[in-house]
């Protein structure tokens, strides 16, 4: 099949790189689109949608001497319970749904027909913090973030750049590859589908869709050019995924904590307003191990892809210390990072 993408059998998107095939020099595709002169045009239309909700409860107290020794707190704590859904995202393998910058739709022939869980989508958040003035020491402040895992798209395993992919994974037939799984709407993993209900998901996926013809594949089989055994002889249907590991990969929460320890000096000869304050801040001050998504969003690779245990960086790879570790957070350019390891600034301020 992927010697029949090449000479046309393919998606003009594939075949001339979303060029119009005159530019291209390639001819034109199979399935070219609905103008094959204008090749692959991005537009943005207002029919999407995206709608966040949640009960968000906020507590601060400000007191002067709770306590012996302490002359002043100001405590703050909040909660919320939230969803966030999308019905757009960057791209069909991608779990980003930032819809100020006009992502792309899942579906382009239905563009409201996948509603689910965008990637900003946290269920729980809660964040606390304050500052103490005890009577004698360094003022101290602390500021705390627990957030629950992201959700992450389910996509389907593309074989790279070889072409033909229209007959595998563009399971709706609006010329996107990658797509969705049968069955999921966006961010399903880690909200609809849990880690440890993975593989009875795939098993499932497997007995309905695997060996399935898409809608391109369909359109080939009712022209006659073939028939559905040999469009499975040649790998041109929706692709067997490969069973996850015991314990799966999963998404981790977000937990993070930092302190700041600062000793105002007053200069009575400059005036009250003035002051020099060295301090210091300890940014996760706890130093949490935290960790980004998948490095491979969301796809379930096949077993064609995997041939025997499949590698880290997808829903269904390895999951072991290493795969972990290499999508821990790092320290990166700056001082503060969310979620990266502990990191000390010293600061010393002139406050008039």
């Amino acid at each position: 099949m992927v010697d029949f993408a090449a000479n046309g059998l393919d998606s003009g998107a594939s075949l001339n790189g979303g060029y119009p095939s005159t530019f291209s020099g390639s001819g034109n595709a199979a399935f070219a689109g609905a103008n094959p002169a204008v090749g692959v045009g991005t537009f943005s239309y207002p029919i999407g949608k995206s709608a966040y909700d949640g009960l968000q409860i906020n507590l601060r107290e400000q007191k002067a001497n709770p306590m012996r020794g302490i002359v002043q707190t100001n405590l703050e704590v909040s909660y919320a319970y939230s969803r966030f859904i999308s019905t757009t995202g960057l791209g069909s393998t991608a779990s980003s749904s930032d819809s100020f910058f006009s992502p792309p739709t899942y579906n382009n022939r239905n563009a409201t027909q996948y509603m689910g869980y965008g990637d900003l989508d946290r269920t729980h958040i809660l964040s606390f913090g304050g500052a103490f003035q005890p009577k004698w020491g360094p003022r101290i402040g602390v500021i705390a973030h627990f957030n629950s895992a992201n959700p992450t798209n389910l996509t389907l395993d593309q074989q790279g750049a070889t072409g033909g992919e229209i007959f595998r994974t563009d399971v709706n037939g609006d010329g996107q590859t990658g797509a969705l799984v049968p069955g999921t709407d966006p961010g399903a993993y880690m909200r609809k589908v849990k880690p440890g209900q993975l593989n009875g998901f795939i098993n499932n996926y497997n007995s309905q869709y695997a060996n399935s013809l898409t809608p391109a594949g369909q359109v080939l089989v009712s022209n006659g050019l073939f028939t559905s055994q040999e469009m499975i002889a040649s790998g041109a249907v929706m692709p067997t995924l490969a069973n996850a590991p015991t314990n799966p990969f999963h998404n981790s929460i977000v937990k993070t904590m930092d302190a700041n320890f600062s000793y105002p000096i007053h200069i009575s000869r400059l005036g009250e307003s003035f002051s020099i304050e060295p301090s210091v801040a300890i940014y996760n001050v706890a130093n949490f191990a935290n960790y980004s998504s998948l490095t491979n969003p969301g796809v379930i690779l096949s077993t064609a892809t995997c041939g025997g245990e499949c590698p880290a960086g997808s829903v269904n790879g390895s999951s072991d210390f290493n795969a972990y570790n290499g999508n821990r957070i790092s320290r990166r350019s700056g001082v503060f990072d969310q979620g990266a390891p502990r990191a000390t600034e010293f600061q010393l301020k002139l406050n008039f």
